[in-house]
């Protein structure tokens, strides 16, 4: 990810020497036939983006008495159309509408007693034993954002808007791991460690083997489908000839709900960099003559 980042801030470095010798409006929004007139464009094209996710909140497991999960990390991809309609010089309106996929994995290691028995000696002794629970949750859905664009500059802009995603599909995986196989006794004899499907500390309908036990495997429990929030976003525009432009851009994703209603603080935040690519639409105002 940070390679990403590098190449968005060398470009924007480029970007920014090419268009301080170039005065020309990016966007060619006056007519040079009819000065009295402003021909404002409107551009529509596809977009992509691609960045890291990470846990706000406590997310607890509905499936085992256990910890909550927390400081999850994972990536956050999406890809979807744009539409973008210039309603002044230096304002837009528009709309994306995309696909978004997302997961998350957190984990946390503890310290669990088990009480063993030594052949040889025959003494029974509760050892402490290192195990490892991990969470992993996806979400995939529609996003929808309407947005107001500015610009401070002719190709810089600042880009604002409420924050729409319909989740409609999801998966978790929880995962309790044996991380030790050996303990030692009194007597200097080593007893082989594993999982009991008998232990009560392990839910009845999880899938164990010696070193596994998978709590749950299915869809995400609870969940809240729709999200809401806000989705700030800084990027520049870039033409190819008259009718082609390309948007380098990075956007944070600050949710306002969560996916869980149990765990109701539970977030995913976002910051990623993305890629416009648009068209302009209509007929393309003359060119003025050169002088």
């Amino acid at each position: 990810m940070k390679t990403i980042y590098l190449i968005c801030l060398i470009t924007i470095s480029f970007a920014s020497r090419v268009f301080a010798q170039n005065d020309d409006l990016l966007f060619e929004l006056s007519n040079p036939l009819e000065p009295g007139e402003i021909s404002y464009p409107s551009l529509f094209g596809a977009y992509v983006m691609l960045g890291p996710a990470w846990q706000s909140g406590n997310l607890k497991s509905e499936y085992c008495d256990c910890p909550p999960f927390t400081n999850g990390n994972g990536l956050r991809f999406e890809i979807g159309l744009v539409y973008d309609d210039f309603i002044s010089k230096k304002w837009t309106f528009g709309t994306t509408l995309g696909f978004t996929y997302s997961d998350q994995t957190a984990n946390y290691q503890q310290i669990d007693d088990v009480g063993v028995q030594f052949m040889e000696s025959g003494e029974r002794v509760t050892v402490p034993v290192r195990t490892q629970q991990t969470l992993k949750s996806t979400f995939a859905g529609l996003t929808f954002q309407p947005f107001l664009k500015f610009y401070p500059l002719r190709w810089f802009w600042l880009r604002i808007g409420p924050r729409f995603d319909f989740v409609t599909s999801t998966t978790q995986s929880q995962v309790l791991d044996l991380l030790q196989r050996k303990v030692t006794g009194p007597t200097g004899e080593e007893f082989t460690i594993e999982f009991d499907k008998n232990n009560p500390a392990i839910p009845q309908n999880a899938k164990v083997n010696p070193v596994q036990a998978v709590i749950h495997d299915g869809e995400f429990p609870s969940l809240n489908s729709f999200q809401f929030g806000i989705s700030p976003a800084l990027g520049f525009d870039v033409r190819l000839g008259r009718r082609v432009f390309f948007s380098p851009f990075m956007m944070f994703n600050l949710p306002f709900t969560g996916y869980s209603s149990t765990s109701t603080d539970f977030r995913v935040l976002g910051f990623q960099a993305g890629l416009e690519v648009k068209v302009r639409l209509g007929a393309l105002p003359p060119k003025a003559a050169k002088k």
